[in-house]
Order: C-alpha cells, then sequence, then structure tokens
C-alpha cells in the first residue's frame, strides 16, 4: 500500500524532527557524559538531574526547533511550510519559462558582432516534465521510507517492552495483602516520617525474587515472602525504607519514562546509557535515604546481602 500525499508529508516532517533530535540529544547526553566522568560518585544527585533533563531535553529543543520555522542541518522543510521537495508538481511550475527555439537565421543580422556565441545558437530545449519529477520526488522519497522504517521498528519495540510489562503484571496477580501487623506498622511509621501523602498498599508474592515499589496513581510495595519469613525487624525495615524511597522519587514514573524513550528513539544509543545511569543512581540514593531513615548502616548491609543471595538462587543453572 503507497502513502498517500498527506502521509507521505507528515512521515517526511517526522524524519527531520528525528534528525534534529539525533543532533540536539547527542550534544545533551554526550556533554553530560563528560560531566558525570568528572563527578564519579560525588553528587549523586547532580548527576541523577542532569541525566534526567538530558534525556527529556533533547525531545523539547528538537519540537521548539522545527515548530519555530527553523530547518535542521543539511536542509529539509519546516514543519507546516510547503517546499518544492515536498511537491514534485510545484517544483515544475517554478521552472523558469524558457523561450521557443528561435531560427538562428531570423535574429542574426540584429546581433553584434561581439555577441557570445551561446546567442548564436538555438534556445536550449526546455526539461521534461519527468526529469523535473524525478529530481523533486528523490529527497521527498527518502524521508518518507526512513519515517516509515523508524514507525515500524518504534513499534515492534514497544510492543516488546508492553509485552515483558504484562508478563511481569501476570506474576504479580497472584500476590496478597500482607496481614502481619508488625510489618504495617512499620511501613505506616516510615511513610509518616517520609512526608508521602496517602496510604501504601503492601503485599508479598511467593515466586517474586527482590522487593518492587509499584504504582502510579496508587502506590504500593510487592515483598518477596521471605522478607516476612527469614528477615529479622531491622532489615524488613531497611527494605521497607528503601521501596518507600521509590516510591517518594516517583522512580516508577521514570522507569516508565526510559523505557519509552529507548523504545521510541532507539537509533540514539545514549538513551540507554543514561537510562541504566539513572537506574544504577537510583539505587543508590535510595539505600543512602534508607540508612538516614533507619539509622542502622549494617542491618542495611546484611540486608542486602541476603536478597542478593535469593536473586542468585533463583537463576537458572547455566548448562
Amino acid at each position: 500500500m503507497m502513502a498517500t500525499p498527506g502521509q507521505g508529508n507528515l512521515l517526511q516532517a517526522v524524519f527531520y524532527w528525528l534528525l534534529t533530535y539525533a543532533l540536539h540529544s547527542t550534544v545533551l547526553l554526550g556533554g553530560v557524559w563528560l560531566i558525570n566522568r568528572q563527578l564519579r560518585e560525588r553528587a549523586l544527585w547532580l548527576q541523577e538531574s542532569l541525566w534526567k533533563m538530558a534525556l527529556c531535553g533533547g525531545i523539547l529543543t528538537a519540537t521548539i526547533q522545527l515548530a519555530g520555522g527553523v530547518r535542521p542541518l543539511g536542509g529539509g522543510i519546516a514543519l507546516g511550510t510547503p517546499s518544492a521537495a515536498s511537491s514534485p508538481v510545484a517544483a515544475v511550475r517554478a521552472l523558469p519559462a524558457l523561450p521557443t527555439a528561435v531560427a538562428v537565421a531570423d535574429v542574426a543580422p540584429l546581433l553584434p558582432e561581439a555577441a557570445p556565441a551561446v546567442l548564436r545558437t538555438e534556445a536550449r530545449p526546455r526539461p521534461s516534465v519527468l526529469d523535473a519529477l524525478r529530481g523533486a520526488a528523490g529527497p521527498a522519497r527518502a524521508g518518507v521510507v526512513l519515517g516509515g522504517l523508524w514507525l515500524v521498528v518504534a513499534l515492534w519495540l514497544l510492543a516488546r517492552n508492553g509485552r515483558a510489562l504484562g508478563q511481569l503484571h501476570v506474576r504479580l496477580a497472584r500476590r496478597r495483602p500482607v496481614q502481619e501487623p508488625q510489618l504495617l506498622h512499620l511501613l505506616e511509621e516510615l511513610r509518616a516520617a517520609s512526608g508521602l501523602a496517602g496510604p501504601v498498599r503492601l503485599s508479598v508474592a511467593a515466586d517474586l525474587a527482590v522487593p518492587l515499589a509499584l504504582g502510579l496513581r496508587r502506590p504500593e510495595i510487592c515483598l518477596p515472602l521471605r522478607v516476612q519469613t527469614d528477615l529479622p525487624r531491622d532489615q524488613q525495615r531497611a527494605v521497607l525504607a528503601h521501596e518507600l524511597a521509590h516510591l517518594l522519587r516517583r522512580d516508577p514514573a521514570w522507569l516508565l519514562i526510559c523505557r519509552a524513550v529507548e523504545s521510541v528513539l532507539f537509533f540514539q544509543p545514549l538513551n540507554r546509557l543514561a537510562g541504566r545511569r539513572l537506574q544504577a543512581l537510583s539505587e543508590y540514593l535510595c539505600d543512602d535515604w534508607s540508612v538516614e531513615r533507619t539509622g542502622r548502616q549494617l542491618a542495611f548491609a546484611r540486608c542486602l546481602t541476603e536478597v542478593a543471595g535469593w536473586v542468585v538462587a533463583d537463576e537458572p543453572a547455566l548448562l
């Protein structure tokens, strides 16, 4: 099925936006990467803020540039502005009118002796309409093809991530609310001290290996059953504080944003670097928040060791 002229213009405009975004995001993300190398393990909150700004900044600046009518590097069209390249008919109409051929014998007496030789020859024939159409449609066709290819790959990656998210929800469908008063009291105590508004649901799942912070509108912490049965009270408190910090910082929402950007703008490899770095920084900052609120660094370290052992035990053996 061939694209209609309207669809072709839209895909071409999308292609020019992607080209502009690729340039802007490379500058922003590359700059933050250089700053991150200098800071190393210092000022983690600043590194996280810069990565978030760079991840979303390229989208914003590319949109502003094309919406303002500034053409991307290398030519192209501005959004909402028709061009000769996007309309072969307009390209043909824009061709200058050429005079009809005149016999040299008719004009020779009127020409001076020093007249250029080109004036003494017959006029060149008018370029054909087919040649003009081919020259004008070449760049437009390339933009349409590349824009369509991006759309297909982006939809496929979004579908794959959606499938993985659906599989996680299937696993979590078997979770059940926590009934143990001790855990509920610990969570409520931490929530009140954090200033997080509204209740936080607490659940357990037998086939879950690590604790999870869930929910965008209804925050929830889902724990492996072993947290309830195998960990002492101080380590339970450390786990709950860590997951509560994820909810307080809106990390579940940022995780979805990172996955969406990596899927839709897959051609920018620095987006994947930004996503991995943001995930690592969120873990470090939540660790610090947990230790600060509980005041038990040793208990938190032991908790991390215990949970890491659960993850390794649940991994399939390599054959």
